[in-house]
Formats: C-alpha cells, sequence, structure tokens
C-alpha cells in the first residue's frame, strides 16, 4: 500500500517531488558509463570481426602493409621536426639580427642626439 500519492502523467508514473541532495549532482553516474563502456567494447569487438571477414589480403601482408605504413610515418615525422627546427632556428637568427640592428640604430641616434645637445 502506498503512503503517499504519485501523480500519473501521459509518460508513466512521475517521481516523487522530494529534491536531491546536493551531492548527488556531482557524482558519477557509473551505470550510464558501465553501458557505454559495454556499447563501446562491442562496438570495436564487431568492428575487428569485420575487417577480419572481409580483410582483402592475408594477414601476413596486412602486417607488411602496416609496418611499411609505420616506417614511412616516422620517416615523414621526422622530416617535419627537422624542418621546423631548421625553420625555428632561421626565425632566431632573423630576430637577433633585427634586435642588434635596433639597438644600433637607437645607440646611433641616441649619439647624434647627444653629439647635438653638446654643440648647441
Amino acid at each position: 500500500m502506498l503512503e503517499r500519492e504519485l501523480p500519473i502523467t501521459s509518460r508513466g508514473i512521475a517521481r516523487s517531488r522530494t529534491p536531491r541532495p546536493v551531492a548527488d549532482h556531482h557524482e558519477l553516474d557509473w551505470q550510464h558509463i558501465a553501458i557505454f563502456a559495454s556499447g563501446a567494447l562491442l562496438g570495436a569487438v564487431m568492428g575487428a570481426g569485420a575487417a577480419l571477414l572481409f580483410a582483402p589480403q592475408s594477414g601476413f601482408r596486412t602486417r607488411q602493409d602496416i609496418a611499411r605504413q609505420g616506417r614511412q610515418l616516422r620517416e615523414r615525422t621526422t622530416d617535419a621536426w627537422e624542418d621546423l627546427r631548421h625553420e625555428l632556428r632561421h626565425a632566431a637568427q632573423r630576430g637577433r639580427r633585427k634586435l642588434t640592428r635596433r639597438f644600433r640604430d637607437r645607440r646611433a641616434r641616441r649619439e647624434l642626439h647627444d653629439d647635438a645637445l653638446m654643440d648647441d
């Protein structure tokens, strides 16, 4: 026997109107996390199975292709890092030259200004 009445709506029986504690709003809902993780795992297993069933070549050949692509990727990333290093070194040299020129120009202007003041 129910001690309190629950309103019935078009969606079914409504929840009781007792406020939830504030701490519950920040807690993780482990049931939803478990459902999501199960779905992700099931999807990964089904995807791997489909990949094995529909693979256009043997596993040995696929492993060779993956290894070759890995070596190519490593070479490209090594080249990209070296290019970046050279570009940064060049930019630093340009920046140093610019600063040196500015300091030299500022010093020359200051000397001209000081000479002009001494002449007066």
